[in-house]
């Protein structure tokens, strides 16, 4: 698995810290950092809360 730099640049833009995605997905902010950083993937609903917020697909977010 490799990191989502993507993500990462979605969430910066936003200006969203890592607490707070961790906080919207209902995982710890450490769960979410080893996923972000590619050690474990998202689940689909994970995925889905994440597309719904940036307003994306989640191809784009996690395939582009």
């Amino acid at each position: 698995m490799e990191k989502n730099y993507k993500l990462k640049s979605l969430r910066a833009r936003r200006d969203i810290k890592q607490k707070s995605m961790a906080e919207l997905l209902e995982i710890t902010r450490e769960s979410y950092v080893r996923k972000e950083n590619g050690h474990s993937q998202f689940t689909l609903n994970e995925a889905k809360v994440i597309k719904d917020l940036f307003g994306m697909s989640v191809e784009e977010i996690f395939f582009d």
